[in-house]
């Protein structure tokens, strides 16, 4: 189960659950597609996240920082080998989940790059450097991977039954993105990250997120 945890094959498993049911609420047939694109993304990306985010995590997670520093290289190829595989399993949905799990790939890739140049009085180069991002772009990716895409690749259109059910899906895993971050808010604070816990508070976060939690509810 440690090794699951520290690998996201956990967090994988959890994001096919999440899609099979909302394949399940929007009433579309259950193909294996669908599920190993969430699956594989996650996977993909939460691997990235924890290989780029190792300071952190000496802080927030000891243990997790010395598994990802001590396996850095199987980590980081199977990351690309998930991602490859993720992207093969959307092509074969069709042309426009190909499309939109490519640009969603290359976006997660250039989380933590530095895109603007260095510009006096202006701190924000990386789309990781803006406050609340990792939050809001984590629940938005796995609304799409679990909703988005079965549901356009089986309606062939965005309906409004995909639209509930893709806001359903991303405040839940925005409240669970949360909550770990009130975990690491230490770790967090000590590197200069600016999480949702941070700018607003401990206590606003967790009123938020349970009032979150009761709509979804």
């Amino acid at each position: 189960i440690q090794v699951l945890l520290l690998t996201n094959g956990y967090v994988a498993l959890n994001a096919g659950c999440l899609c099979l049911a909302c394949i399940d609420l929007l009433g579309v047939p259950v193909n294996a597609a669908p599920l190993a694109v969430a699956m594989l993304y996650v996977l993909s990306m939460h691997l990235l996240n924890h290989l780029t985010g190792t300071a952190e995590d000496r802080y927030n997670d000891p243990e997790r920082a010395r598994f990802y520093e001590n396996y850095r290289l199987p980590l980081s190829f199977l990351s690309l080998t998930a991602g490859g595989l993720g992207i093969l399993a959307a092509a074969k949905m069709g042309t426009a989940a190909f499309v939109i799990l490519s640009v969603m790939s290359l976006l997660g890739l250039s989380y933590n790059l530095y895109i603007l140049p260095d510009l006096p009085g202006w701190k924000y180069r990386r789309i990781k450097d803006i406050p609340g991002s990792k939050t809001v772009l984590i629940a938005a990716a796995w609304g799409v991977v679990a909703v988005l895409l079965p549901g356009i690749a089986a309606k062939g259109h965005l309906s409004a039954s995909i639209a509930v059910v893709f806001i359903w899906a991303t405040a839940l895993v925005f409240a669970r993105t949360a909550f770990f971050d009130l975990l690491d808010v230490q770790g967090d604070r000590i590197m200069g990250k600016e999480t949702l816990p941070i700018l607003l508070g401990n206590r606003r976060t967790i009123v938020m997120l349970k009032g979150l939690l009761a709509a979804c509810i």
